[in-house]
This record gives structure tokens, sequence and C-alpha cells, in this order.
């Protein structure tokens, strides 16, 4: 979907009046809702179970904030094995729910699992990707957040997800459980993340994942900014961006011939989060028009 933004400004004796949207939104917080999809079945056994199957209806890691470079990851208490030795903790947030071989993860029951986001966001949604080593694809586990980089964490839910499943699921299912909120945001301005395991997922000692997604809550696509340079006719613009988008800026005095093309093909900045460019925007008429696109 193409996203347009348009905004405008007058010069008249060298002063700018800038318009600019601005959405406030207040949602009552209600208590985040887990939800349960699956079982899908073993890898490579019909019908609908094959990898490409699970993530149709879930889309693995796209957007997920656990891949972004600036995200770090540590396993500050406890221990972490794949099913063929030690280590590998990366599968977690790799983007990918796939089948067990090689890539199902243990933690021992307590262990703690920190991801340092890099910047503050507001979270939307988590997904546990499990496959049921032991019969069992349900999820214990506490989720805590921080807004000051892990110096204080507060718990934002103790998920005790047990399978329920009609008919349950057997050995080598998938199962993805899914932690939302009513209003949309379940945690504002965070940037850590710990989740602690609890068991009851594959054997008496151990929990077992393939896969966990943070998605954060998308930004408004609006400009945020306006300024104008009257000594040499300049103008700079500062819009919500997406990490990896690219865009296209366009000029008009008219809302209807927009044929002058300021650069279409502008990449976002390298923090995602906003994108800034300053243009020449020589001319005599006292009132221009500016539009944003993604492309």
């Amino acid at each position: 979907m193409k996203m347009t933004l348009v905004t405008k400004f007058r010069n008249r004796l060298l002063g700018l009046y800038a318009l600019v949207a601005i959405a406030t939104s207040i949602h009552a917080h209600a208590a985040p809702a887990v939800t349960e999809h699956g079982p899908y079945g073993e890898v490579g056994q019909a019908p609908n179970n094959t990898n490409a199957f699970v993530t149709g209806l879930h889309p693995v890691g796209i957007g997920d904030v656990l891949e972004l470079p600036s995200t770090t990851r540590s396993i500050v208490s406890g221990r972490l094995k794949t099913e063929w030795g030690e280590g590998a903790e990366g599968i977690l947030n790799d983007g990918l729910a796939l089948n067990a071989a090689g890539a199902i993860n243990y933690f021992e029951n307590g262990s703690q699992l920190e991801f340092q986001l890099g910047a503050k966001i507001d979270m939307a949604q988590i997904d546990f990707f499990m496959y049921a080593d032991w019969k069992r694809t349900s999820a214990w586990l506490d989720v805590h957040t921080s807004t000051d980089g892990g110096a204080n964490w507060n718990l934002l839910h103790e998920v005790r997800q047990a399978e329920s499943n009609d008919p349950p699921s057997v050995d080598r299912q998938y199962n993805v459980h899914s932690l939302t909120d009513p209003t949309g945001i379940l945690a504002s301005g965070i940037n850590a993340i710990r989740f602690t395991f609890l068991g009851d997922g594959m054997g008496d000692n151990e929990s077992g994942y393939v896969e966990i997604d943070v998605y954060g809550v998308e930004a408004p696509f609006v400009i945020t900014e306006i300024n104008y340079s009257p000594d040499d006719d300049m103008v700079t613009l500062t819009w919500t961006s997406r990490p990896g988008a690219t865009y296209g800026v366009f000029m008009s005095t008219d809302l209807t011939d927009w044929s002058a093309d300021l650069d279409d093909n502008v990449s976002a900045d390298d923090d995602g989060e906003t994108t800034t460019r300053t243009f020449d925007v020589l001319s005599d008429e006292t009132e221009l028009f500016f539009r944003v696109e993604e492309n």
C-alpha cells in the first residue's frame, strides 16, 4: 500500500506559516490477552504443515524489532542448548520458524534472555513459536519490559498458556502463542525486554522454542517538521519513516500538478524513525504544497 503525506507553506514577506497535522490517541489500558494458534503438524507430513504454511498463517519475523541491527541479546542467567549442542541463541530471533532439525532451543527452567532494543518503541505484539518435542506446545514464561535499558524492570505479563487444542498436538508439531492487547499497545516507550522461561513446554526441566518475535506499533506516517530558509529558498522536511524504506518527495503549486519531482528515491535515515531532507524550492509562488510518498 502506497502512503502519501501532503503539507504546505505560505511564503509571505519571508514569513513561514506551516500546517502540520498531529494526531493524539489515548487508550484505556486493559490486560494483555494470549491467543493460541495450531497445532499444524510435523513438517514434511501432509496436509498443511510445511514451513511455508506456518509462516504464511503467521508472518514470521516481518517487522520483528529483535532482528534490527541495533538490537543486542544476552543470556543473563541459566543455560540454553540446541537439539544438537550448546549456544546458538540467535535462532530465536532470526525471523524463521523452522522444524526441529537443529533449530529447536531448550532453556533450563528459570533462564533469562534479555534484548536491548537500542531505541524506545511502543510494543504491539509478541509471538512465541513452539515445536513440540514431548507432546507439549504450551508456553509458560514471564515477560518483563524496561524503559531505562534494564536498570528497572516491570512485569508485563505472566504467560500461562496450557495447550488447549482439540485434538491436542502430538510429538513434533508446531504451535504459536501470541501476546496482544485490546488497545493495540502492550507497553509504551520500552527499550529492553526480558523473557524468563518457566518450563512445562519440553520436559520436566526445560522449555523449548524455535522463534520469538516482537513487533512495535507502526508509527503514523506524518510530516512532523517544516523549516524554510528565505535566504536561499531551501525547505527542510522531516517525516516519520521505516528502516530500509525509500520515499518520493514532490512539489505542487495547486495540488493537481505534481510533476515537480524533488527526489523520488530518498532512503530512510539510519535510525529509521524519522527522515530529514533539504530541497531547493526556488519559486515566485506564495503557496507551495509538498507530498511525500513511500515507494
